[in-house]
């Protein structure tokens, strides 16, 4: 029989096991307590629920085996031989439970956890707290809806790896050098972008949204173009009322003359027209922008973020720090998603 809810709209054809677990997910009861509760719609799921269960039990040749309602670790599933390696990377025809997310997606949505544990260290506070995010994820995630499975000894030299890429699972194998491996380069492109501080950009945001219009319309949120002032970037870091140092960038400089990067110059809007900050105008401008931050709830994430900013180097020294971490958080993550089906496999 073929299973499916009807209060979120979704089908899970034959898999009942997947189907139970949908009805313990937050986002199932979410939608049953906004539907009205009324005697004759409970009545009704009682009567469906009970022809389900009835039909369950008297259909014998029903491929569906049965097992508890959740998710199954690997040492589970190994220890008392429920699936084989190829049953769990083609999931057809079995009760597995498939992933949420594609493997891809599953790894750069970890900017968004909202756990983490203390698994590496490093000298640069956004690099670690990325790493440990995404390694949180991973431990925290049940095995079997993990998006990543290791089929081979993940010390071993041909390294053969399955990612979910929404429908299925797709091996890869016989790479040799870890840096050619899919999961090994995203890791690396997941870190690198840790540098923008990710999970900081709704907080940003807000100090963004709440900026005066007349602040607002001049400023780009995030800007790398000359001639647009980038919100992002802008904090001013002077002693003294000469704002000398603001953006830090001084476009050109000798004994006589000074070009401040947006200080007398054509700029652009958000509405992509003209304006000039010259004078006081320009004091003027920097001031009420940094008085709104400070007085802002969230002014210190906008410090801390301008900060961690400023510290972030790419030296040769800092990019191998980075690749260490690169390393750490694929060993733990490979580790993680390890699928022996015998122990002379270790």
């Amino acid at each position: 029989m073929e299973y499916s809810c009807e209060t979120c709209n979704r089908h899970f054809k034959e898999n009942r096991i997947k189907y139970e677990y949908h009805l313990t997910t937050s986002g199932h009861k979410k939608n049953i307590s906004q539907k009205e509760n009324t005697p004759t719609n409970m009545l009704l799921d009682m009567v469906k629920t009970l022809k389900e269960q009835v039909q369950s039990l008297t259909s014998g040749n029903s491929n569906v085996s049965k097992r508890e309602n959740k998710p199954l670790s690997f040492n589970t599933i190994i220890k008392q031989r429920l699936y084989s390696k190829e049953q769990i990377v083609n999931r057809k025809n079995t009760d597995l439970m498939n992933p949420s997310e594609k493997w891809n997606r599953f790894i750069f949505k970890a900017y968004e956890y909202q756990n983490e544990e203390k698994f590496v260290s490093c000298g640069y506070a956004p690099l670690e707290k990325a790493a440990n995010l995404l390694i949180t994820k991973f431990y925290r995630t049940p095995q079997e809806l993990l998006p990543i499975v290791v089929l081979n000894n993940a010390v071993g030299r041909k390294k053969k790896i399955a990612y979910y890429d929404g429908e299925k699972f797709t091996v890869k194998t016989d790479i040799l050098k870890k840096e050619s491996l899919d999961l090994y380069t995203r890791i690396d492109m997941y870190l690198f972008k840790s540098f923008a501080q990710i999970w900081l950009d709704s907080k940003l945001r807000e100090i963004y949204r709440t900026l005066p219009i007349e602040i607002r319309n001049k400023v780009h949120y995030r800007e790398t173009a000359d001639n647009k002032i980038s919100f992002l970037d802008f904090k001013c870091c002077c002693v003294g009322s000469n704002h000398v140092g603001c953006y830090k960038d001084i476009l050109y400089k000798d004994g006589h003359y000074e070009i401040l990067k947006y200080k007398n110059r054509d700029l652009k809007n958000v509405d992509g027209k003209l304006f000039k900050l010259s004078g006081n105008e320009f004091i003027e401008f920097v001031q009420e922008f940094v008085n709104h931050i400070n007085d802002h709830d969230y002014g210190f994430i906008y410090d801390e973020y301008r900060e961690n900013k400023d510290l972030a180097t790419f030296d040769e020294s800092s990019e191998r720090t980075r690749y260490g971490v690169v390393d750490e958080v694929f060993d733990m993550i490979t580790k993680r998603c390890y699928f022996k089906e015998n122990e002379e496999e270790v």
